[in-house]
């Protein structure tokens, strides 16, 4: 079915932008095997009486071992939206600036590094990202960034380390089951109203989120829709007839794309601590 593939992967990139813009919490231990997805009608049609779920919603995806979190301050939720920002317009420079900014004890401080850096960081962005519509993949821009960081020996604190791996997540399972959906182009809808500071937080958590988020759900129909058409016609042509559901287990099971990454971060974050900035 292809709609279990949708709502896992357009429900998981809402909870994920939920968490970095609204709630300022980020799951500390996001992996497929802490993702469940509860087909609610199909519990109800097994039982007797009323079968519309109460929400309205048949399908959800639910995070489980929620104790395990991320604080984000105000500081942290800024400097990596605007990296997501940044990469939504193809900004090296500015995606580098942001980088920078990762910890408050940053070991890149000579302006020559910082430099070096941010012109490493455009050499990235004008092969891998060239902003939205680009078919931008988040998973390898990341891949580089993170190669970039270490080999520049920048500093970034263990927040944003979670926050990088959660994403790497996210982007794994659209892969697994939605190739043609682009997460960054998705995000576009609710990285785009993002504005720093006390105010704009409360705005954007009362007034704007909503609204935006409303926008991006129409938006994930229109390109599932298209998506659905071109499935139907593969396997109408006798094409790839693995569903959604199959995928999943075989992403749990065998995906190494999130495992690497995980080692990469915590290659940068043992890094640290080894210098005493931990």
């Amino acid at each position: 079915d292809l709609s279990l593939g949708q709502v896992v992967v357009s429900r998981g990139s809402d909870l994920y932008l939920q968490m970095l813009l609204k709630d300022n919490f980020m799951h500390a231990d996001l992996h497929p095997g802490n993702i469940l997805v509860q087909d609610k009608q199909a519990q109800l049609d097994s039982m007797e009486g009323d079968t519309t779920p109460e929400d309205g919603q048949s399908t959800r995806v639910v995070l489980v071992d929620a104790g395990m979190v991320a604080r984000l301050h105000g500081k942290e939720q800024s400097n990596f939206i605007g990296f997501l920002q940044a990469m939504g317009d193809g900004d090296g420079w500015r995606a580098g600036q942001c980088v920078l900014e990762f910890s408050d004890r940053q070991t890149c401080v000579k302006p020559s590094d910082r430099d070096a850096f941010c012109a490493a960081m455009v050499d990235i962005f004008a092969v891998y990202c060239r902003g939205y519509g680009t078919n931008v993949s988040v998973g390898q821009v990341l891949i580089e960034v993170l190669q970039c960081i270490r080999l520049h020996k920048v500093r970034i604190d263990v927040n944003y380390a979670t926050l990088v791996i959660n994403i790497l997540c996210l982007h794994g399972l659209a892969e697994a089951l939605q190739p043609d959906y682009n997460v960054l182009d998705a995000a576009k809808p609710l990285l785009s109203v993002y504005r720093p500071g006390p105010f704009w937080r409360f705005l954007i958590k009362r007034v704007i989120y909503p609204t935006a988020q409303t926008i991006k759900r129409r938006k994930d129909a229109i390109v599932y829709r298209k998506l659905r058409s071109e499935a139907l016609k593969k396997r109408s042509g006798g094409g790839d007839r693995a569903t959604p559901a199959e995928k999943l287990v075989a992403f749990a099971k065998g995906h190494v794309f999130p495992v690497v990454l995980t080692f990469m971060v915590a290659g940068v974050v043992t890094w640290s601590e080894g210098l005493g900035y931990v």
